[in-house]
């Protein structure tokens, strides 16, 4: 599992677009890891504050990974989605 930041990551170089930030490491991670659920994103889109979370190879079973979770954290899981390329197309 990977923190792939946000466009609330600063780049090195203020005239680059932040979003390329969590871009280059989930397209580099694809390459990689892709393939028939080979790449998973937890996106948060939260505006600001948004996040990105890559999870790599098989994404665990929903109700398994919901009841070893605590309360707070297990509305998340049904919100993980399959990485399509570089449009960040997420699929169910």
């Amino acid at each position: 599992m990977v923190n792939c930041g946000g466009s609330c990551v600063e780049s090195e170089d203020e005239k680059r677009d932040r979003k390329l930030v969590t871009e280059e490491p989930l397209r580099a991670m694809s390459e990689v890891f892709g393939g028939d659920g080979g790449l998973w994103v937890l996106d948060l889109g939260l505006k600001e504050e948004d996040s990105c979370v890559a999870l790599t190879e098989r994404r665990p079973d929903s109700d398994d990974w919901k009841g070893k979770m605590v309360k707070g954290l297990r509305g998340f899981v049904d919100m993980w989605r399959a990485y399509q390329g570089d449009k960040r197309d997420l699929q169910d």
